[in-house]
């Protein structure tokens, strides 16, 4: 019995050490798999991403290499103002030293009334002061530069320091 028992041993004991080496090699295996999958889908998504990354990346580049520098809407305003400038220097030019330069502001109660005293792109705020310097100048006897602001006082009739500032009362 002891040999038997013995022949069982050898035999056994071997089978079972290679069946455990391919449990073994087969879990690694698995193991090794699901890394696999799990870098796999990484890099996929990776990839996906990037794409989009890319793809949004350039269609900017696109779009900002097509506007330039400097916008056409910028040019047009800033050579409209230069242009402005000269026609207005030239102005105080040929007007010569008797002009009289006149800064006045005009005083209104609410700010939506200001919006409307100065009108759209400042064409009645430019017909108050023509009508006014016309008026000023024959007063004067005398070529004068009028310059207007229009500034939001509130309530500014119903306070006694605010009509004395502005010189109604004294």
């Amino acid at each position: 019995m002891a040999e038997k028992i013995q022949t069982s041993l050898v035999n056994t004991i071997p089978l079972w050490k290679s069946q455990m080496v391919l449990a073994l090699g087969m879990e690694h295996s698995k193991q090794a798999m699901e890394a696999q999958r799990e870098v796999s889908d990484v890099t996929n998504e990776l990839l996906k991403k990037n794409a989009e990354a890319l793809h949004q990346g350039s269609i900017e580049v696109a779009k900002e290499s097509e506007r330039g520098i400097v916008e056409l809407e910028t040019l047009k305003h800033t050579n409209k103002l230069l242009i402005d400038t000269m026609d207005e220097v030239l102005s105080i030019q040929k007007q010569g030293p008797n002009l009289t330069e006149i800064h006045a502001d005009v005083y209104c109660e609410r700010a939506s009334h200001k919006s409307i005293i100065i009108g759209k792109q400042g064409s009645m705020l430019r017909t108050i002061g023509s009508e006014a310097r016309v008026d000023i100048e024959r007063l004067l006897g005398t070529k004068v530069n009028l310059k207007l602001w229009v500034k939001v006082r509130e309530d500014w009739r119903n306070r006694a320091g605010d009509l004395r500032t502005l010189g109604y009362e004294e």
